[in-house]
């Protein structure tokens, strides 16, 4: 089954190493990506992006950072049923408090190695086809169950 993803982020290798890792888990997944917040609400707005299954947002962008992006899609009738996934190099408590807070369903922290990185994703894209994503939104990081 084809599942649409999409990243925020305003580093360019990121975006690119995150798509290149969703379509080697499964070719059938799209990923789009955008490189600012206010750009990524627009085209969804606009239905210049398909409706993504799932979303991982950045922090901290130019623009629009995360938390702003993540507020506009929490309150949308549209877009607040999406999943959204903060993903960022900041291991803070506060920021994992605040991503629960605002209606995240998990945070993850950018690992440094390409290939923690698939491991990650592949239990994210593991649960979406399963239908039990829920199951991962307990805040307890990702990264410490990927070794």
């Amino acid at each position: 089954m084809s599942r649409i993803f999409l990243l925020i982020d305003d580093d360019e290798d990121d975006r690119s190493l995150f798509c290149e890792a969703i379509k080697e888990i499964n070719l059938q997944f799209e990923c789009y990506s955008e490189s600012n917040g206010r750009a990524a609400l627009t085209k969804l707005e606009t239905n210049e992006f398909l409706r993504p299954d799932i979303i991982f947002l950045d922090i901290n962008m130019p623009v629009f950072n995360g938390w702003d992006v993540l507020e506009r899609l929490k309150s949308s009738e549209e877009f607040s049923d999406i999943p959204t996934i903060m993903y960022s190099t900041s291991g803070h408590e506060k920021d994992f408090e605040k991503a629960k807070r605002s209606g995240a369903l998990t945070f993850f922290i950018k690992p440094y190695d390409y290939l923690q990185l698939k491991k990650i994703l592949n239990i994210i894209t593991d649960h979406l086809e399963q239908g039990t994503l829920s199951k991962i939104g307990h805040f307890i990081s990702i990264n410490e169950n990927v070794r």
